[in-house]
Formats: structure tokens, C-alpha cells, sequence
């Protein structure tokens, strides 16, 4: 789990830094600066998600918690999600659309990757310790709210992109 936390937060070996400054260095692609990132504020339907998001984490039970974060990961491996993961998805909207190539949306292409690994590798928590109905239950009440909360922050940016003139 470490090992996966670390890609994010210290240093992804596959780009060689954390996933923030990956970001960042995606957005120089469409001409973001990186005062742009530290400037810009969470609009607040966001906000809530990302809120939505922290208490599930803090106030379920740790199985239900860990699927809830697990859904983040799956919801974005193209193994698992047919058409290709969200990052996959993102990054050929930018080719077709904007003609910039998903190799060059650095964050998008490690993502494609690094999801499905992490995807992958944090299952073997569940099939260590999920060995009953209510342990079952308790991962897909995780996996739900994980979605509902994911369909509500789709929306939301949905919505904010439409307010952009």
C-alpha cells in the first residue's frame, strides 16, 4: 500500500516525480502556469465531493473505506472498464478534439498505467480479509458510495465547464 502511496505523493518511478508536480508539468501542455494551479480554488460542488470523498474514508468501517478509495483506482483500468479507464478516456478527448497527443498529457499517460497496477495489486487486501456476507457487503457499500460520490464530482465539473465563456 505504501508502495502505491509513494508513487502518488514522493516519487512515481514511471515519470520520475509525485503526481502533483506530473500535473502541473501536463498543464505547461495547454499553456497552465504553475502560479495557475496555485492560484485556482476548488469550486465548492467539487469541494463537497472531495469532502464526500474524506468521510467516508474517516467514519466507515476500514473495508468499506478501502473499497470506497479501491474504486478510484478500478474505475480507471482499462482491463476493467470497457473503452478504456477515465484517464485513457481524457486523453483521446484531447487528441480528437484538441489534437494533442496523449503521450504528451504526461499525467493522463501515467495514469493509464499506474492505475491499473495500482488496481490490481490492492486487490490482494480483499481476498485476504473479506471472508463473509458481511464482509461482502461492507466492500460493496464502499464501492457504491465511491460511485455516487464519483457521479456527483462528473457533474459537477460537467457543470463548471459549461460556466466557462
Amino acid at each position: 500500500m505504501w508502495q502505491h502511496e509513494s508513487d502518488e505523493l514522493v516519487n512515481d518511478p514511471r515519470c520520475g516525480m509525485d503526481h502533483y508536480t506530473l500535473t502541473v508539468k501536463q498543464g505547461e501542455v495547454i499553456g497552465l502556469k504553475p502560479e495557475d494551479f496555485e492560484r485556482a480554488e476548488v469550486p465548492a460542488m467539487v469541494r463537497a465531493c472531495f469532502y464526500a470523498w474524506h468521510h467516508i474514508a474517516l467514519r466507515s468501517h476500514w473495508l468499506t473505506a478501502y473499497a470506497a478509495s479501491h474504486m478510484l483506482e478500478r474505475r480507471n483500468n482499462g482491463k476493467i472498464v470497457k473503452g478504456g479507464g477515465m484517464s485513457y478516456r481524457v486523453g483521446k478527448k484531447f487528441e480528437n478534439e484538441l489534437g494533442i497527443n496523449l503521450k504528451k498529457m504526461i499525467s493522463l499517460d501515467v495514469h493509464v498505467v499506474a492505475d491499473t497496477e495500482h488496481s490490481e495489486n490492492i486487490s490482494e487486501v480483499f481476498e485476504r480479509y473479506v471472508k463473509s456476507a458481511e464482509d461482502r457487503d461492507l466492500v460493496l457499500q464502499g464501492a457504491r458510495d465511491s460511485m455516487a460520490v464519483d457521479r456527483a464530482y462528473r457533474g459537477a465539473l460537467g457543470y463548471y465547464m459549461e460556466q466557462i465563456n
